[in-house]
Order: structure tokens, then sequence, then C-alpha cells
């Protein structure tokens, strides 16, 4: 799957996408900035989005999240920034449960494990890079967006 983390301020995923246990790459992007192009949530603007899950689905839900038409057939979790707050959104789920700006939320395989490192004191992309330590399905290329309003 994957590991997405946001510590309150930044925004990171690892690069790691598998078939089974085959890894397919180490290169992928899963957080993407989304501030130019207008998406709003209840009065929020949205600044960024990562998204874990199946790789299929990660375009399709970013271009729902930016719509503002999202439904609920994908099979991704997904962080999303907002200027006021942070967003997660589970799979197959059209509810949007929102948090503190910062609020430390990680979601994907590795979520437990960056979770957990962030509450030790670790940033958004340490977690991403301890994760991988410990979960399979993360890995390669940390990518990281600093989302301030």
């Amino acid at each position: 799957m994957t590991t997405i983390a946001y510590d309150g301020v930044i925004l990171s995923g690892d690069g790691r996408i598998t078939n089974e246990s085959a890894i397919i790459t180490d290169t992928a992007v899963k957080v993407y900035n989304i501030s130019r192009l207008g998406a709003t949530y209840a009065e929020d603007r949205l600044i960024a989005v990562g998204v874990a899950g199946t790789l299929a689905h990660f375009d399709t839900t970013v271009a729902m999240i930016v719509s503002g038409d999202y439904k609920d057939d994908q099979d991704v979790s997904s962080i999303i920034v907002g200027v006021k707050w942070v967003y997660e959104l589970e799979p197959e789920s059209d509810r949007w449960c929102r948090y503190t700006k910062s609020t430390q939320l990680a979601v994907g395989s590795g979520a437990p494990y960056a979770l957990s490192a962030m509450r030790l004191g670790k940033t958004a992309k340490e977690a991403v890079k301890h994760a991988m330590t410990c979960d399979c399905y993360s890995g390669g290329k940390i990518t990281t967006l600093r989302c301030s309003g």
C-alpha cells in the first residue's frame, strides 16, 4: 500500500508501488499540490492531497477531490490539507473527517509506524522514512510538501 503522513505543517508520502509482493517502482508520486486548482470543501480552500491505496484510483481520486464531485467507490485513503482544516477520507466512503490543522495524521499500510514516530517528535518526512523500515509496502523516494495557506 503506502505511507502518507501529515505533521500539522508538512505532508509526506513514500514512492513505492507494489503488485502483491512484487515492487513495481519506488519513484511514484502520491502527494499532490492542488493549491492552484481552486479546489474547495465546506468553504475551505484545499492545498494538498496525499493518496494511499490502489494505484489505478490515484488520478481519479485527486480529480474528484478537486472537482468537488467525490464518489464513494474508490479504494483509497487520503489526507487532504486545507487552509483552515485537515481532512481524512477512508476507502469506499464519501465522509470527510475534519480535524484541526495541527492534527497529526497518517494513512496507508505504514500509518501506525508513521503516527507513532510523529508522536515521538519526528516530522512527517522522518515518520515516513521510519515507516519504510517497518512496512514492506512502503519505500523509495519520499515526496514532501509544506502546507501553508
